[in-house]
């Protein structure tokens, strides 16, 4: 049986975990809670309303639009007042995403799936880095085109 040693253990931060540290407590203290509360209460007026929430992103984005969605289909189907939510990511069907940039264009590989599950009153959740990507960007020029 593995134990776990008693001793005590000096704990030594490089500059790497102290810039770390540092940069985080700057962003606890630079959040400005009135818009997060905004954003609470557009996630919680569309699952209210009975509407979809879509999440989307790149790379490490793309990995945590699907977690984002792991995490609220299965917290929310634990609530005893159970809402109809529906959380759907559009960076995990490698299928559609492949088809879209091989028959139409890479560009497009958000956008064209909105153009197909979007409805007036749904909520997009577009994570970015860089905010530089033309696949991101045209999922920006849809919301824009159907006041999403």
């Amino acid at each position: 049986m593995l134990k776990f040693p008693h001793a005590k253990y000096k704990i030594e931060k490089t500059n790497f975990e102290l810039d770390y540290i540092n940069i985080l407590n700057k962003v606890q203290k630079n959040l400005e809670l009135h818009k997060l509360i905004k954003i609470s209460n557009l996630f919680e007026n569309t699952i209210n309303n009975n509407k979809k929430v879509f999440i989307l992103g790149n790379g490490g984005s793309a990995s945590v639009s699907n977690h984002y969605v792991c995490d609220f289909n299965k917290n929310l189907s634990e609530l005893k007042n159970k809402k109809k939510a529906k959380f759907i990511s559009l960076t995990n069907s490698i299928e559609t995403i492949t088809a879209i940039a091989n028959d139409i264009s890479f560009n497009q590989i958000f956008s064209k799936q909105l153009e197909n599950f979007y409805s007036k009153g749904d909520l997009i959740l577009i994570m970015s880095c860089s905010g530089t990507s033309k696949n991101i960007n045209e999922a920006i020029k849809f919301c824009k085109k159907n006041k999403a």
